[in-house]
């Protein structure tokens, strides 16, 4: 079935992985939660704009970045666990599928990654703030992707250090890999999303829409990608870039989310 939300203009949305839980991010300062038929199941509320949102792979933990400047670790029932404060407002945030990493970009020129319980781990620095990050793997094999206003893609090891550096031609404005990191997919302020292998940093193919893409999602074995534009437009498309269907939403997408 389907369902929709109205009255909140929606900046950042998580899903499980079999859709039992879906958590959508709004600029009205809260996190809302939502059950597979779109029965409100609780609320969190923030002091500022919900940028991004993330979840584990058992949806036990659930993290968001705020514009308020704080990162809030709740659990599976929406209570609030744990913050971290930062000197600036977050743009993006995710958490590793066992919940043992969090990685947070800002208006700052860093990457700032957490453990578990809102420890510092690392904090390193970019060439230019980033509005885009996503982690995938677990344990000592989590990997930390980001993308910014360089234009670079960059994946980097559980301890920080560098492992691809991927230029692209424009401003990345969204990024998310596959589960096993072998794909990646990115938004651009040129209106492009972009596939991308996950070994090399190489382009694979690159699909124009008709305004800056905002909002990517894959799904867990790559075959499914799903693309927001401020075209007012909605884009799935397969693996090789065929568009499978396209649907006009009225408005800018800026937030899109697809089940494993």
């Amino acid at each position: 079935g389907t369902w929709q939300v109205t009255g909140q203009r929606i900046e950042s949305a998580a899903m499980a992985g079999d859709g039992s839980l879906v958590l959508l991010g709004s600029r009205d300062n809260a996190l809302y939660a939502f059950d597979v038929r779109g029965e409100p199941l609780w609320t969190f509320p923030t002091q500022g704009p919900v940028a991004g949102v993330d979840l584990s792979a058992d949806a036990s933990r659930i993290v968001l970045a705020c514009e308020d400047r704080n990162i809030y670790m709740l659990d599976g029932a929406g209570q609030l666990l744990w913050t971290y404060a930062g000197s600036r407002p977050w743009n993006d945030v995710a958490l590793a599928p066992d919940g043992s990493l969090i990685a947070a970009v800002s208006a700052n020129e860093t990457v700032v990654a957490l453990g578990s319980d809102g420890a510092v781990l690392w904090e390193t620095a970019i060439r230019m703030p980033a509005d885009a990050v996503d982690v995938y793997g677990q344990g000592d094999n989590a990997r930390v992707l980001v993308g910014n206003q360089a234009a670079e893609a960059l994946l980097l090891a559980r301890d920080g250090s560098n492992l691809i550096h991927a230029q692209l031609d424009y401003d990345i404005h969204a990024i998310d890999a596959s589960a096993n990191g072998a794909l990646w997919v990115i938004g651009a302020i040129d209106g492009s999303v972009q596939l991308v292998d996950g070994s090399s940093g190489a382009v694979l193919w690159s699909y124009r829409t008709g305004g800056e893409v905002r909002s990517v999602s894959i799904s867990a074995d790559g075959s499914h990608i799903l693309a927001g534009s401020e075209d007012g437009k909605g884009y799935l498309l397969d693996a090789q870039g065929k568009v499978l269907a396209s649907d006009a939403l009225g408005d800018y997408v800026l937030a899109t989310v697809i089940s494993a």
